[in-house]
C-alpha cells in the first residue's frame, strides 16, 4: 500500500463524506475501534496535510499547475480550485505620523483594556467605581471542554 493509494480510499463526495465519518462514529461508540487511535491518527493526518501545505516546491507546484487553466482555476468533481491574491498592506514607509500617533494611541488603549479586563477577571465581589460611584461586577466566564494533543516527553 502507497501513501496515493490510501488517499484514493478517502472520500469524494459529500454522500461519501457522511457515510465515512458515521461509519468512524459508530465504530467507536460501539467499541469496535479505540478512540485514541482515532484521535492519534486524526493528528497526524492533520500534521501530514499541514507538512504539504507548508512546502515551498509542493505549492508551488499546485499553483503552476493550476495557473495553466488561467483566471477560472481548475475543477475537479465538485470542487474548484483557483487561485487568489491576499494583499499584505505595508504602511512603515509611508511618513505618515498622525498613523503613527494613532498606531501608538491605540496601543495604550489596549494596554488599558488589557489591565481592565484583568481586574475584572480578579475581582471576587461588586465594587464601587471611585469616580462615578458606578456599582461594577466581577467578570463572567463560560468554558468548553476540548481535546488537546501533545507529543509525549
Amino acid at each position: 500500500m502507497t501513501p496515493i493509494s490510501v488517499i484514493e480510499l478517502l472520500p469524494s463526495t459529500e454522500k461519501q463524506i457522511d457515510t465515512f465519518a458515521n461509519s468512524i462514529k459508530e465504530s467507536i461508540l460501539d467499541g469496535y475501534f479505540d478512540y485514541r487511535k482515532y484521535l492519534y491518527q486524526k493528528k497526524m493526518m492533520e500534521k501530514t496535510f499541514e507538512l504539504l501545505e507548508n512546502d515551498f516546491e509542493f505549492k508551488e507546484f499546485l499553483q503552476k499547475e493550476i495557473e495553466k487553466f488561467g483566471k477560472y482555476g481548475v475543477s475537479f468533481n465538485d470542487l474548484k480550485f483557483e487561485l487568489q491574491d491576499r494583499k499584505t498592506w505595508d504602511y512603515s514607509m509611508t511618513g505618515d505620523s498622525e498613523l503613527e500617533n494613532l498606531i501608538e494611541q491605540k496601543k495604550k488603549i489596549d494596554e488599558a483594556v488589557k489591565a481592565r479586563q484583568k481586574l475584572l477577571q480578579t475581582a471576587k465581589k461588586p465594587f464601587a467605581d471611585i469616580d462615578t460611584g458606578e456599582i461594577i461586577h466581577p467578570a463572567s466566564y463560560s468554558s468548553k471542554t476540548f481535546i488537546k494533543s501533545s507529543t509525549k516527553k
